[in-house]
């Protein structure tokens, strides 16, 4: 799918004199194909393994990497003072995200010093190349040490404080690692994608040269444009009434039709039906209309009270 994006497209205007133009637009998709993305990477395995981990080319060169003895396995004892790092990877789609939700699974080594151990949300992008967020392992889980497994989850919103969740929806990756004798056994981020209806709009301006006559008897003409294209949110229709006819006392000598009208577009719930003491009043009127027909006389017409925005 193209998501929402510059266009361009050669078209020839005039008539006697001809000027060819790139007429550029937005265009594209501004929806994700699927509401929820769940991304496992390591395998959930009891810490059977190893598997690799894959930390980027970005994250290998970050301040937190570059020179430490890495290690790049899931589910595998790391010697002292080592780092695993990995980088969870986001497929492109053409929404944005709504929130994410994070798991992993860890176990310390068999090392006395697993007790220091600390995990890592990397944000390695040039010039900032620092922690979104760390925590020592007995902070995070009570208590840690040799041996000793826990999983841990949380969920991040849009303005969350340490900026988790920006990293994610603007980059489209999740750079995580451990230090130093703790291992993981496998980690997960499940992206929920905004489903709100968005329409590919076109935030421009225009700058067109005059027309130049040129000598073969064509017509040159240049055009530069500004364009940027953004997903802006589909406004919905107004509550409208709509002309909505009924026939009352059909088949008698009184029968007529009325415009009770109805409801279109977007309506608070309340418009467009009658209340318990409107619908009361109506079904009297009813009743006293088919008295009035058995008894020959011309019936009123029902009422009906209902409000339009």
């Amino acid at each position: 799918e193209r998501c929402c994006s510059i266009q361009t497209i050669k078209r020839v205007v005039g008539c006697e004199r001809l000027a060819y133009v790139d007429e550029r637009k937005c265009r594209g998709s501004c929806r994700s194909a699927q509401s929820i993305k769940v991304i496992t990477d390591g395998g959930i395995d009891n810490f059977v393994g190893p598997q690799p981990t894959s930390p980027s080319d970005l994250f290998q060169s970050s301040s937190f990497l570059s020179g430490a003895a890495v290690s790049y396995y899931f589910d595998k004892a790391i010697p002292w003072d080592r780092r695993t790092a990995h980088t969870i990877k986001v497929p492109s789609t053409c929404a944005d995200i709504a929130r994410i939700k994070l798991k992993f699974c860890v176990k310390a080594s068999l090392s006395f010093m697993a007790i220091n151990d600390y995990v890592y949300i990397w944000n390695p992008q040039p010039g900032v190349d620092t922690a979104l967020w760390y925590s020592r392992l007995s902070d995070l889980f009570g208590t840690w040490g040799r041996n000793r497994n826990a999983c841990h989850e949380a969920t991040y919103l849009p303005g969350d404080a340490n900026g988790i969740f920006n990293y994610v929806n603007t980059y489209r990756e999740l750079h995580i690692a451990m230090q130093d004798d703790t291992f993981f056994d496998y980690t997960q981020l499940t992206v929920y994608y905004d489903k709100t209806p968005k329409t590919c709009q076109a935030k421009s301006t225009w700058s067109t040269h005059v027309p130049v006559l040129l000598h073969t008897g064509w017509t040159k003409v240049k055009v530069t444009h500004d364009l940027k294209c953004d997903c802006d949110k589909v406004q919905p229709p107004p509550c409208q009434r709509q002309g909505y006819h009924q026939v009352f006392y059909a088949n008698s000598i009184f029968e007529t039709k009325v415009d009770v009208g109805r409801c279109v577009g977007t309506c608070t719930p309340f418009y467009g039906f009658e209340s318990d003491e409107d619908r009361a009043r109506d079904d009297t009127a009813v009743q006293a209309a088919v008295q009035a027909i058995a008894r020959g006389s011309r019936p009123s017409i029902p009422i009906f009270h209902r409000e339009f925005l």
